[in-house]
Formats: structure tokens, C-alpha cells, sequence
């Protein structure tokens, strides 16, 4: 019977001597750590995709894509290189209980058709831009600006998209 104790007890030894020594813990803990730690990163999301600025009338339109928050052009005059204006497209709405970065929505297309600016979001949303008075329309809608994010004004509180 004292031969089936002694094994019993064996264990319960090998878990004392872990409790009793805080350095092998604190291995076991960074042990685990390292090893899910490539699965916290894999939650990150990828880098935006470079979008190719387009030339209009000696003006070039181009997508930073360096605000997660905002989908936004900038227009600068191509002999000069000079910064004409920004101007907002759509922004995103962040939920605070989420992970910031997976919500962000950039801009994945700039393209030119009738003379206005054609901006197609990451998730397939299209906005067109009218060159002369920068008004934000979404593209295929009749009527005026999106009710998801597309505004001309600057003093305008923006919606998400």
C-alpha cells in the first residue's frame, strides 16, 4: 500500500519543486509566450497595396494610404510638384472593442472617366470625384453625397464607410 502512496505523491513532488522555484516558471511562462506569439501577429493586417497615381491635366492624383482611419486623394501640380489640395473620400469607423488595425479601409484604385476622379475602396466601394467643384459622390447612386463617408466638405463631420 506505502508503494502505491509513494507514486501517488511522486507527482504532486515534481509540481512542488515548480511552484517552489520561480525561475523555472518564469521559463515555462516565456516558453509559451514565444511560442504564441506568431499567432497574436497573424491578426495584424497586411500593409495597403501601393496604388499608382494617375495624371489628369497636368495634375497628379494620388492615394498615400497612410491614415487608417481615411480614405483621402491629394492633388499636386505635375511641372511644378507643387501640393494643390487634399481632400477627404470616406473615413472608417473604429470600434474601440476591436483590434484597430483589421478595421482600417484604404483606397485600392484611382482611376480618370468623364473627367472626373474614380476612387475604389479596398472593399469595392466606388466614389467619384468632380475635378472642378470636389464633390464626393458615390459612384452609381443618383442624388448627392454618400451616406457612407463621401463628402465634398470640408467642415463636415464624416461618417464611416
Amino acid at each position: 500500500m506505502r508503494s502505491k502512496q509513494n507514486r501517488l505523491s511522486r507527482p504532486v513532488a515534481d509540481f512542488d519543486l515548480v511552484r517552489s522555484h520561480p525561475l523555472v516558471t518564469r521559463l515555462i511562462v516565456i516558453f509559451f509566450a514565444i511560442e504564441l506569439l506568431p499567432c497574436l501577429a497573424s491578426a495584424k493586417r497586411a500593409a495597403p497595396a501601393k496604388v499608382e497615381p494617375v495624371i489628369y491635366q497636368d495634375v497628379r492624383y494620388v492615394a498615400p494610404n497612410d491614415d487608417g482611419h481615411r480614405g483621402y486623394i491629394e492633388a499636386w501640380d505635375f511641372p511644378t510638384n507643387k501640393k494643390l489640395w487634399e481632400l477627404t473620400v470616406f473615413t472608417n469607423r473604429i470600434d474601440p472593442k476591436l483590434e484597430e488595425d483589421v478595421q482600417w479601409v484604404f483606397i485600392g484604385k484611382l482611376s480618370v472617366r468623364d473627367g472626373a476622379l474614380m476612387i475604389t475602396s479596398e472593399r469595392g466601394k466606388t466614389f467619384q470625384v468632380d475635378l472642378k467643384t470636389k464633390a464626393i459622390t458615390e459612384s452609381g447612386l443618383a442624388g448627392g453625397p454618400s451616406s457612407e463617408g463621401a463628402t465634398g466638405r470640408s467642415d463636415f463631420s464624416f461618417p464611416a464607410i
